[in-house]
Protein backbone atom coordinates (compact mmCIF):
# COMPACT_ATOMS: atom_id res chain seq x y z
CA UNK A 1 0.00 0.00 0.00
CA UNK A 2 3.03 2.40 1.00
CA UNK A 3 4.81 0.82 -2.04
CA UNK A 4 1.88 2.48 -4.39
CA UNK A 5 1.34 5.40 -2.46
CA UNK A 6 5.39 6.08 -2.72
CA UNK A 7 4.48 5.13 -7.12
CA UNK A 8 1.62 7.20 -7.42
CA UNK A 9 3.61 10.01 -5.49
CA UNK A 10 6.21 9.55 -7.90
CA UNK A 11 4.20 9.76 -11.27
CA UNK A 12 2.52 12.91 -10.30
CA UNK A 13 5.98 14.84 -9.16
CA UNK A 14 6.62 13.36 -12.86
CA UNK A 15 3.61 14.64 -14.51
CA UNK A 16 4.06 17.81 -12.38
CA UNK A 17 7.45 18.33 -13.43
CA UNK A 18 6.64 17.93 -17.23
CA UNK A 19 3.39 20.33 -17.05
CA UNK A 20 6.29 22.70 -15.51
CA UNK A 21 8.74 22.47 -18.50
CA UNK A 22 5.79 22.56 -20.67
CA UNK A 23 4.75 25.91 -19.15
CA UNK A 24 8.11 27.34 -19.08
CA UNK A 25 8.06 26.59 -23.26
CA UNK A 26 5.13 28.35 -23.25
CA UNK A 27 6.28 31.49 -22.04
CA UNK A 28 9.08 31.48 -23.59
CA UNK A 29 7.34 31.01 -26.85
CA UNK A 30 4.76 33.24 -25.89
CA UNK A 31 7.77 36.14 -24.90
CA UNK A 32 9.13 35.56 -28.30
CA UNK A 33 5.87 36.07 -29.99
CA UNK A 34 5.85 39.23 -27.89
CA UNK A 35 9.04 40.66 -29.01
CA UNK A 36 8.28 39.92 -32.62
CA UNK A 37 4.91 41.17 -32.80
CA UNK A 38 6.55 44.24 -30.91
CA UNK A 39 8.89 44.80 -33.91
CA UNK A 40 6.35 44.33 -36.81
CA UNK A 41 4.26 46.61 -34.64
CA UNK A 42 7.53 49.43 -34.68
CA UNK A 43 8.15 48.31 -38.34
CA UNK A 44 4.25 49.03 -39.25
CA UNK A 45 4.10 52.44 -37.87
CA UNK A 46 7.75 53.08 -39.15
CA UNK A 47 6.01 51.97 -43.03
CA UNK A 48 3.10 54.18 -42.07
CA UNK A 49 4.57 57.57 -41.23
CA UNK A 50 7.06 57.02 -44.21
CA UNK A 51 4.11 56.56 -46.57
CA UNK A 52 2.75 59.28 -44.75
CA UNK A 53 5.46 62.07 -45.17
CA UNK A 54 6.08 60.67 -48.97
CA UNK A 55 2.10 61.43 -49.63
CA UNK A 56 2.31 64.85 -48.51
CA UNK A 57 5.41 65.77 -50.15
CA UNK A 58 3.48 64.31 -53.59
CA UNK A 59 0.75 65.97 -53.26
CA UNK A 60 2.41 68.96 -52.53
CA UNK A 61 4.70 69.15 -55.60
CA UNK A 62 1.86 68.08 -58.02
CA UNK A 63 -0.18 71.06 -57.02
CA UNK A 64 2.89 73.50 -57.01
CA UNK A 65 3.59 71.86 -61.22
CA UNK A 66 0.29 72.37 -61.80
CA UNK A 67 -0.11 75.86 -60.44
CA UNK A 68 2.77 76.72 -62.68
CA UNK A 69 1.55 74.99 -66.00
CA UNK A 70 -2.07 77.04 -65.17
CA UNK A 71 0.06 80.02 -64.43
CA UNK A 72 2.38 79.53 -67.47
CA UNK A 73 -0.56 78.76 -70.19
CA UNK A 74 -2.79 81.84 -69.05
CA UNK A 75 0.33 84.14 -69.80
CA UNK A 76 0.76 82.46 -73.01
CA UNK A 77 -2.86 82.77 -73.78
CA UNK A 78 -2.64 86.43 -72.86
CA UNK A 79 0.08 86.96 -75.18
CA UNK A 80 -1.01 84.83 -78.08
CA UNK A 81 -4.65 87.31 -77.85
CA UNK A 82 -2.50 90.55 -77.59
CA UNK A 83 -0.85 89.25 -80.50
CA UNK A 84 -3.54 88.34 -82.18
CA UNK A 85 -5.20 91.73 -81.52
CA UNK A 86 -2.77 93.58 -82.82
CA UNK A 87 -2.66 91.32 -86.03
CA UNK A 88 -5.80 92.19 -86.47
CA UNK A 89 -5.34 95.85 -85.63
CA UNK A 90 -2.42 95.95 -88.66
CA UNK A 91 -2.22 94.55 -91.53
CA UNK A 92 0.79 95.72 -92.93
CA UNK A 93 2.68 92.45 -94.36
CA UNK A 94 5.93 93.63 -92.28
CA UNK A 95 4.26 93.87 -88.92
CA UNK A 96 2.43 90.80 -89.93
CA UNK A 97 5.99 88.81 -90.38
CA UNK A 98 7.26 90.09 -86.88
CA UNK A 99 3.84 88.80 -85.47
CA UNK A 100 4.23 85.79 -86.77
CA UNK A 101 7.51 85.32 -85.94
CA UNK A 102 6.70 86.68 -82.00
CA UNK A 103 3.75 83.66 -82.01
CA UNK A 104 6.22 80.91 -82.83
CA UNK A 105 8.35 81.99 -80.68
CA UNK A 106 5.61 82.15 -77.79
CA UNK A 107 4.47 78.68 -78.98
CA UNK A 108 8.13 77.38 -78.88
CA UNK A 109 8.41 78.29 -75.55
CA UNK A 110 5.31 77.38 -74.31
CA UNK A 111 6.89 73.58 -76.37
CA UNK A 112 9.72 74.34 -73.98
CA UNK A 113 8.28 74.55 -70.60
CA UNK A 114 6.13 71.75 -71.45
CA UNK A 115 9.29 69.26 -72.29
CA UNK A 116 10.52 70.76 -68.70
CA UNK A 117 7.32 69.75 -67.05
CA UNK A 118 7.19 66.22 -68.46
CA UNK A 119 9.38 64.63 -66.51
CA UNK A 120 8.21 65.50 -63.10
CA UNK A 121 5.30 63.97 -63.92
CA UNK A 122 6.56 61.39 -64.57
CA UNK A 123 8.30 61.51 -61.27
CA UNK A 124 5.08 62.38 -59.57
CA UNK A 125 3.52 58.88 -61.04
CA UNK A 126 6.21 56.81 -59.56
CA UNK A 127 6.12 58.27 -56.08
CA UNK A 128 2.76 57.18 -55.86
CA UNK A 129 3.44 53.73 -57.11
CA UNK A 130 6.03 53.40 -54.17
CA UNK A 131 3.81 54.99 -52.29
CA UNK A 132 1.14 52.05 -52.55
CA UNK A 133 3.79 49.65 -52.42
CA UNK A 134 4.50 50.85 -49.01
CA UNK A 135 0.96 51.01 -48.07
CA UNK A 136 0.38 47.32 -49.35
CA UNK A 137 3.83 46.11 -47.02
CA UNK A 138 2.01 47.64 -44.05
CA UNK A 139 -1.08 45.98 -45.20
CA UNK A 140 0.88 42.64 -45.14
CA UNK A 141 2.78 43.58 -41.90
CA UNK A 142 -0.61 44.10 -40.44
CA UNK A 143 -1.93 40.38 -41.48
CA UNK A 144 1.37 38.68 -40.11
CA UNK A 145 0.51 40.48 -36.94
CA UNK A 146 -3.10 38.78 -36.92
CA UNK A 147 -1.14 35.73 -38.04
CA UNK A 148 1.08 36.02 -34.75
CA UNK A 149 -1.82 37.14 -32.64
CA UNK A 150 -3.98 33.72 -33.57
CA UNK A 151 -0.66 31.54 -33.04
CA UNK A 152 -0.21 32.84 -29.48
CA UNK A 153 -4.14 32.88 -28.79
CA UNK A 154 -3.70 29.15 -29.18
CA UNK A 155 -0.41 28.71 -27.20
CA UNK A 156 -2.18 29.67 -24.51
CA UNK A 157 -5.74 27.38 -24.87
CA UNK A 158 -3.49 24.43 -22.85
CA UNK A 159 -3.09 27.12 -19.33
CA UNK A 160 -5.39 27.59 -16.91
CA UNK A 161 -8.59 28.82 -18.24
CA UNK A 162 -9.17 31.81 -15.73
CA UNK A 163 -5.73 33.06 -16.52
CA UNK A 164 -6.45 32.79 -20.38
CA UNK A 165 -9.51 34.52 -20.02
CA UNK A 166 -7.94 37.27 -18.11
CA UNK A 167 -4.13 37.49 -20.20
CA UNK A 168 -6.49 37.53 -23.92
CA UNK A 169 -9.03 40.45 -22.59
CA UNK A 170 -5.73 42.11 -21.53
CA UNK A 171 -3.94 41.64 -25.04
CA UNK A 172 -7.19 42.78 -26.60
CA UNK A 173 -7.15 46.17 -24.75
CA UNK A 174 -3.45 46.41 -25.27
CA UNK A 175 -3.85 45.82 -28.89
CA UNK A 176 -6.96 48.29 -29.06
CA UNK A 177 -4.66 51.03 -27.47
CA UNK A 178 -1.95 50.34 -29.66
CA UNK A 179 -3.82 50.51 -32.86
CA UNK A 180 -5.36 53.48 -31.68
CA UNK A 181 -1.89 55.08 -31.45
CA UNK A 182 -1.32 56.28 -35.31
Amino acid sequence: MCNELLKKNSKLEQELFSAVKEGCDFEERAEALRRYSSFLYSRIVTLTISAHTFSKKTTRFQKNMEQLMAEQKLHYEAEIKNLKHQLGESCNSEEMEKIKEESEKWKQMYSELLAKVEPFMEQIENYELEKQALLGQRMSTQADLEKLSKDYVKLLGHQNQKQKIHHINKLKEEKFNLQKVP
